[in-house]
């Protein structure tokens, strides 16, 4: 069974509203989303260095996983027991098992954003 944790980010950064993905770069700076605060319409970047792979789903498809996650209200969760990460080291056959791999979860008001990557994010606000 997956566990879901928050990743705690500092208090200059909660969010006051609906995410909203506006941008999904992945490109030789790692994976960078951008993502709008509905109410204050600050930008939240979070950066990934490096990444073993991602998955970007419409939240309507992903709604048992939603429903499972006990407050819907977190940005970034890392998700332990990771179904993702179990299907990476099995297509891979087994040569990262030995990689610090961590599965991020980021919720959005349309998406369901998971992230397979060896780093924490780096999280930065960005003011209009």
């Amino acid at each position: 069974m997956e566990i879901y944790t928050k990743f705690e980010l500092s208090s200059d950064l909660q969010v006051a509203g609906s995410l909203y993905c506006e941008k999904l770069v992945d490109d030789g700076l790692g994976l960078t989303l951008l993502l709008r605060d509905s109410k204050s319409e600050r930008i939240l970047s979070i950066n990934f260095e490096y990444v073993y792979s991602f998955l970007k789903t419409n939240e309507s498809y992903r709604l048992k996983t939603l429903i499972a996650i006990p407050d819907d209200q977190y940005l970034i969760l890392k998700v332990e027991n990771s179904k993702f990460l179990s299907w990476l080291h099995t297509e891979s056959k087994g040569i990262y098992i030995q990689h610090d791999i961590h599965h991020f979860m980021i919720i959005t008001d349309n998406e369901v954003i998971d992230i397979l990557s060896n780093k924490n994010p780096t999280v930065q606000g960005i003011d209009n």
